[in-house]
């Protein structure tokens, strides 16, 4: 897979070597009909991109370009249409954020949401299904001169019980094992309902150590818990189709009487070679 596209004010990146990060083989509608879902990245780390591929034929058919790495992704029917939608995350580098992308898969052409000198060529903005951005926890603000953003690392689906689970990764040492900071990660667990409510945060034992640490030297002046946590998840942001919002929603632009649809973009500024 090489993909060709245009960031004015990043010409470092370029589309000649990407990175594939995830592969799938799914039936969005029941018809027997499979299709091929790749994600991936550039080989610099960003962008990130979605490509929806006729596995027949070796077909491009749409593609979304993501101002970030997008690591991981499954798909649900999170809007219970009886489709399924894409579902992925990762990084958005232009916010520094970790974000949720929800995309219907006939209508994902485009790009992200992306501000400042992440700009592309040739390409108009996509209409996602539904994007969140994650922003960072105490944690990370505190360590922000250590590590730029947090990332979303993995997903669990439950599509029995419709929720799915994320995994943030909040602060990643680059240096060494040794540093004073005693633990060189830290990962919280963020449980989302499919109206994208926040069910619950947990945290891992990396997190509570370093918290702990940082507490002690005095960093921050409490431990984050559940109240606290509480609090965090009304700081979600959620795209709704005009502008970000705290309270959960999907991209009202693309919700219509008539049921879910969007626009699709022109295919420019973004070609498949094999």
């Amino acid at each position: 897979v090489q993909l060709s596209y245009s960031f004015p004010r990043k010409p470092y990146v370029d589309g000649s070597r990407t990175w594939i990060n995830n592969l799938l083989i799914t039936d969005f509608i029941g018809n027997g009909r499979f299709e091929l879902i790749v994600t991936g990245r550039d080989y610099t780390y960003f962008p990130g991109f979605i490509l929806r591929i006729d596995p027949y034929t070796g077909t491009l058919k749409d593609y979304y370009l993501h101002s970030g790495g997008l690591v991981t992704t499954f798909t649900a029917d999170v809007t219970n249409n009886g489709k399924k939608e894409i579902v992925t995350g990762g990084v958005n580098n232009a916010f520094e954020q970790a974000v949720i992308v929800i995309l219907d898969p006939k209508f994902m052409n485009g790009h992200s949401p992306l501000e400042g000198d992440y700009i592309v060529d040739g390409l108009d903005r996509a209409n996602e299904v539904a994007y969140i951005r994650i922003p960072r926890t105490i944690v990370g603000n505190i360590l922000s001169q250590r590590t730029r953003y947090n990332n979303l690392i993995s997903f669990l689906n439950n599509s029995e019980q419709k929720i799915f689970q994320t995994t943030i990764n909040e602060f990643y040492d680059i240096g060494s094992q040794s540093t004073p900071l005693q633990v060189s990660t830290a990962d919280y667990i963020i449980t989302f309902d499919y109206q994208l409510n926040v069910r619950n945060i947990g945290t891992r034992n990396n997190y509570d150590v370093l918290s702990s640490v940082l507490y002690e030297e005095g960093y921050i002046n409490s431990r984050p818990d559940y109240q606290y946590f509480q609090e965090y998840a009304k700081t979600l942001l959620y795209w709704n189709g005009d502008g970000w919002q705290n309270e959960p929603t999907f991209n009202k632009q693309y919700r219509t009487d008539e049921g879910w649809k969007g626009t699709a973009a022109q295919p420019t500024g973004l070609s498949l070679s094999r």
